[in-house]
């Protein structure tokens, strides 16, 4: 996790995890802002040394960044089962990530043995507070059945929540429902819609998606510039299937196509690291 994205949710958990001064809550978030640093640049020993002593005092924060240092046995030795533990002191508190990853670890038997009962719990918790990959998580959960019995509706429900919520997992899942319809009425229009959003956060799936849906006219005016485009970005990110329609489709393009379809494609990856720094 990016340290812009979550300096302005530091103070306030600081404050509500433990009961401590105002100037006291600055230093710990002193500390964890030089623990994620050093995490940034790789130095887990120094991010180790500055989690420990704040998770053990029991801030929220810190309680899961250790336990994704026990996690990948950065700094330390890997220990998942060490891991779980602070994650659930973290999850404890209220942290929608530690719920959604204890939810994960649970659901794939990390650390723990496997849970579906304990996984569809704590996604529930996360996906309550709109956190949209827990919800992605529930609702993929009730559309496969997973540890429940499979509900369409259900599953969509949580679906569209992450969606709207801004993940791009959910709206690619969206889009995918939309686009074959399944649980819902087929708008190849609305599955378009998703999958763009998706693909301008940079999933590889989705430009997939959308390469398909210029090259057939399904949702959007047939384009083979703008196929190209989307195709060539998935793959960029190593989607080899991406590459072969890329390349099929080239071979009826002329040199003009082709070079337009280049200029675009540098234009939306400008736009997509601007739009996901934000």
């Amino acid at each position: 996790m990016k340290i812009f994205r979550i300096i302005a949710f530091l103070t306030p958990l600081l404050m509500t995890s433990v009961q401590i001064s105002e100037s006291r809550a600055q230093e710990a978030k002193g500390d964890l802002l030089r623990g994620m640093k050093a995490s940034n640049r790789g130095d887990y020993v120094s991010a180790y040394k500055e989690f420990r002593p704040l998770a053990e005092r029991g801030l929220a924060l810190a309680q899961y960044f250790l336990g994704n240092l026990y996690n990948g046995g950065r700094g330390v030795a890997q220990d998942q089962v060490e891991a779980m533990k602070w994650y659930r002191k973290s999850a404890l508190q209220g942290f929608e990530l530690a719920q959604f990853t204890l939810g994960a670890h649970y659901e794939k038997g990390i650390g723990a043995p496997q849970s579906y009962e304990e996984a569809l719990g704590w996604y529930r918790k996360a996906a309550n507070a709109e956190f949209g990959p827990a919800q992605t998580a529930l609702g993929m959960m009730y559309l496969n059945g997973t540890g429940v019995s499979k509900d369409m509706s259900e599953g969509i429900k949580w679906i569209r929540k992450g969606a709207q919520n801004r993940h791009r997992d959910a709206q690619a899942v969206l889009g995918t429902l939309y686009w074959k319809g399944l649980g819902v009425e087929q708008d190849r229009r609305e599955g378009v819609m998703w999958f763009r959003k998706a693909a301008m956060q940079g999933l590889p799936q989705a430009q997939y998606g959308l390469g398909i849906a210029y090259v057939n006219g399904f949702g959007v005016e047939a384009s083979v510039v703008r196929a190209h485009m989307w195709l060539s970005l998935a793959a960029k990110q190593g989607m080899k299937s991406a590459l072969d329609k890329r390349e099929f489709i080239a071979a009826s393009m002329n040199d003009t196509q082709v070079e337009e379809s280049k200029k675009m494609a540098r234009d939306i990856e400008i736009e997509i690291r601007a739009r996901n720094k934000k």
